[in-house]
């Protein structure tokens, strides 16, 4: 019988006997957890455990005499058996003169703290670091920013692995069709001519890798900067740096084929809010400080280029 069925069988077949699960007086409503006495302490109103029903071990039944608890494990939730010696004093006990106590509170081990995956890569392979990096930057910058070792990877490393990977999927298409279009096609080529396509390809796909990590690295010391001129930081330009490489993770949306390049603008904005909020954390700097440093480093790289394109329309 389970303790719900044996609750609603103890409570229509006993009038006396009462289906509770906590321990209250009858009449006043007072708690009786915790009473040695057999009297309510604030009516008077005498009462016996075996008057109250508890879930299987849901509360504490203490020895009178040195509080050792034990719980109650049959189908009304008290001990078994009712009389018995106690295993910390040896004194002899009953169910009727044991002090009832709550149940004790849960403790829960902290959840397990976020590591920064690049930093330890060399556990988790580098694919497997890349992967949960970039994911941790883009939804979870506080736990990141948190599980980085301020001593550690600037996230240079991974900054530029992240745009490689992303220029490498920009080039594919093109790969595909100077390779598969020479197989198709005859071509008669000139032994004594070098063919540059190749070294195009490589110089083109770094340059377009290499170009936003450098803008990374001018935002992350103008966002700096402004950090230092507006008060005092936990850490110095390491950090910094970190919080905008390692929440680069939303750019790689960008690699998308077809409308990718559409995205950009909303990607960085993404990556903007990310590494505010990784700012806040890593430099310990209020919201409005972090954000003004953010705001900062937008403005100087964009400024010039908006300005340039909006002089030179007609």
């Amino acid at each position: 019988m389970s303790t719900d069925l044996a609750l609603q069988y103890a409570s229509h077949s006993n009038g006396a006997l009462r289906n509770l699960r906590v321990m209250n007086c009858r009449v006043c409503k007072c708690s009786l957890f915790g009473v040695a006495m057999r009297r309510c302490p604030q009516c008077d109103t005498p009462f016996s455990i075996e008057e109250f029903r508890f879930p299987q071990g849901s509360v504490r039944f203490c020895c009178p005499h040195c509080d050792q608890a034990y719980l109650g494990v049959d189908a009304y939730g008290l001990p078994v058996p009712r009389e018995f010696e106690c295993t910390n004093c040896r004194q002899q006990i009953s169910v009727a003169s044991m002090v009832v106590r709550p149940p004790a509170r849960p403790t829960f081990a902290p959840p397990p703290p976020v590591v920064n995956p690049w930093q330890r890569r060399d556990q988790s392979g580098w694919f497997r670091g890349f992967l949960k990096t970039v994911w941790l930057g883009a939804t979870n910058p506080y736990g990141l920013i948190r599980g980085t070792d301020p001593k550690g990877s600037s996230g240079i490393g991974f900054s530029v692995s992240l745009m490689l990977v992303m220029s490498l999927a920009a080039f594919l298409p093109f790969v595909a069709v100077l390779v598969l279009v020479p197989l198709m096609v005859p071509v008669h080529k000139d032994p004594h001519r070098i063919d540059p396509t190749g070294t195009g390809f490589l110089i083109s796909m770094a340059v377009v890798a290499l170009v936003p990590v450098v803008l990374m690295l001018i935002m992350a010391c103008l966002s700096h900067l402004v950090l230092y001129v507006s008060g005092d930081t936990d850490f110095g330009f390491c950090r910094t740096m970190q919080a905008y490489a390692f929440t680069a993770g939303p750019m790689i949306l960008g690699m998308i084929p077809c409308c990718g390049q559409y995205l950009v603008p909303f990607l960085f904005l993404w990556w903007a809010i990310v590494a505010g909020f990784a700012l806040v954390k890593g430099q310990s700097v209020s919201p409005a400080r972090a954000g003004l440093a953010v705001f900062v480093s937008i403005f100087v790289i964009l400024a010039p280029p908006i300005a340039a394109i909006a002089y030179a329309k007609p």
